[in-house]
């Protein structure tokens, strides 16, 4: 679903269809984690800048952390994200300890919170 502001306003509608569509492509039943959350916040921003004149940036707390979180899994995150997703199948069905043997030089917290449901 989309805000309401997306029906009037081009850069808002665009910047909710790519972060669905990050959703659409990680299908999972249920909430998903701060890894799909995080990456569906990054794709937004990317194609927020590069098709308008306003980019778009999370207000929420909890999607400027998953955003964060993210950033720290590597310096090319959506290099990050294809491995885990060959691996996984999707982003929502990350694990903890296999995540932690693909990234080694990421703190064990961090790929817990990044495991984690959305929001907690």
């Amino acid at each position: 679903m989309l805000s309401d502001a997306s029906r009037t306003y081009w850069p808002t509608t665009l910047y909710e269809l790519a972060h669905e569509t990050v959703h659409i492509l990680n299908p999972i039943s249920g909430t998903g984690n701060y890894l799909e959350e995080g990456y569906a916040v990054l794709f937004s921003i990317d194609m927020s800048e590069e098709f308008t004149s306003h980019p778009q940036e999370p207000g929420d707390e909890y999607y400027q952390e998953a955003l964060r979180l993210i950033k720290m899994l590597d310096n090319k995150p959506y290099r990050a994200a294809r491995m885990i997703r060959n691996k996984f199948g999707s982003l929502s069905s990350a694990k903890e300890a296999e995540m932690e043997e693909m990234f080694p030089h990421v703190p064990s917290q961090i790929i817990r919170k990044l495991c984690s449901t959305f929001g907690s």
